[in-house]
């Protein structure tokens, strides 16, 4: 599975915030898995893509799109199949909208207007990709736009949100405070609980410890920093909940078996590499996103 990942506005997706909405284009045949934290939209431009999570299973065509809600373990595999994959920062989007939503959004098993509007939206912020930076106000009103368009027209309805289970309240609690100075004892007494039972219940629920998960995360969102900005060291440790550069280095370097600048330095130049080979790729879908906004019968504004 060939994949190129859009590194807008200077980050690996359109920023808005931190990064509420990233997106990367994927063309080939090899089945890749995923479990993103956010919300997963997928519409297949070309060939057939299949959708595996669990005893599901779909198959998208030409134009069809679907909605996958945060942390389902998923796979994706298809025919000579072009598909872009949006996923939007369940962080950054309960800083929009406060509630928890479900969402319900798959063309393969209904079909309405709605579903015409929401690929233009997303046809419209692949489309502004290529654009120059002028561009750039106009591109956060469409993703503020779309988000507003998934939650009127594709939550669940008529059914009451269970309440979260405790485990993912916690794991929400730990991905929203990452940056800041977070320990295990301010964590387990804001869950009103001894800091060796919480220590016990979160390796119980996860298979690793409350600093292993922090750790991970802040390395996640550290990486992309590293690969998508120019910032010095210090500054990508400390946006990260890192205390200093030093502690960074030293975390970074056990973890990945490189230094911070030793990594940044090889996978850039990795991934410059691979965005100027597959730049057809990209050239395709757009053109392809093109000619279906040209089409007779488009939707010509999103309401």
């Amino acid at each position: 599975m060939m994949l190129l990942i859009l590194a807008a506005k200077g980050r690996g997706g359109i920023l808005v915030g931190r990064e509420l909405l990233k997106f990367e284009i994927l063309h080939g045949s090899d089945p890749i898995k995923r479990c993103d934290r956010g919300i997963t939209l997928l519409p297949c431009l070309d060939g057939g893509l299949t959708f595996k999570a669990g005893d599901e299973l779909t198959t998208l065509g030409p134009d069809d799109i679907l909605l996958i809600n945060p942390k389902t373990a998923y796979s994706l595999g298809g025919t000579d199949c072009l598909f872009v994959r949006y996923v939007i920062d369940i962080r950054e989007f309960r800083k929009v909208f406060l509630r928890r939503y479900r969402f319900q959004c798959d063309s393969t098993k209904e079909s309405n207007d709605n579903y015409g509007i929401l690929r233009r939206y997303l046809a419209n912020l692949l489309l502004h990709y290529e654009g120059g930076e002028y561009e750039q106000a106009e591109t956060q009103k469409l993703i503020y736009e779309l988000l507003i368009f998934l939650v009127r027209n594709f939550t669940l309805s008529g059914m009451v949100p269970e309440p979260p289970e405790k485990i993912d309240t916690v794991i929400d609690c730990i991905d929203d405070n990452f940056q800041d100075a977070l320990s295990l004892e301010i964590i387990s007494a804001h869950f009103y609980m001894a800091s060796p039972s919480f220590s016990r219940f979160l390796k119980k629920q996860m298979g690793i410890t409350f600093y292993q998960y922090l750790s991970k995360i802040r390395l996640e969102y550290a990486v992309e920093d590293l690969l998508y900005t120019n910032k010095n060291l210090l500054h990508v440790a400390l946006d990260n909940g890192f205390p200093n550069a030093e502690s960074f280095s030293r975390y970074f370097s056990e973890s990945f078996r490189l230094s911070p600048h030793k990594y940044r330095v090889q996978y850039k130049a990795a991934h410059k590499a691979r965005l100027e080979q597959q730049q057809a790729t990209l050239s395709a879908a757009i053109a392809h996103l093109s000619q279906k906004q040209e089409q007779p019968g488009s939707p010509r504004q999103a309401v």
